[in-house]
């Protein structure tokens, strides 16, 4: 009866305890908004091909769109690629294949597509 009692007890002094323990700030927000990966990745994609020198050199605009996955070794593998500049389209598919990318990031098997837009301001 005794351990019933100290059982029946405890559970609500540990709740409260447990609801009562200050969180920091930054992890709150990571349990009610875990990280998007996919726009990290795609982020990440982003600041890695940037504007080509030759290209702001001959005034050249344009935009490539690019279908790509991840094979089962991790590497990126560009399975389409479009553009108005053959010489951009060219530039994206060669940056894209020397990226590494974080594990986290890659879901091997899954298409990703994803535009990048060349523009002289």
């Amino acid at each position: 009866m005794f351990k019933n009692l100290i059982k029946i007890l405890f559970f609500p002094v540990l709740v409260f305890m447990l609801n009562t323990i200050p969180l920091h700030a930054e992890g709150i927000d990571r349990l009610r908004n875990p990280p998007d990966y996919t726009q990290m990745m795609y982020d990440e994609i982003r600041s890695y091909v940037e504007y080509p020198q030759f290209a702001r050199e001959q005034k050249l605009e344009g935009f490539v769109l690019v279908s790509y996955d991840y094979d089962n070794t991790g590497a990126l593998r560009v399975l389409e690629a479009n553009s108005n500049s053959s010489l951009l389209k060219d530039y994206v598919i060669a940056r894209l294949s020397s990226l590494d990318l974080c594990s986290h990031a890659r879901k091997p098997g899954k298409i990703y597509n994803l535009r990048f837009d060349f523009r002289l301001i």
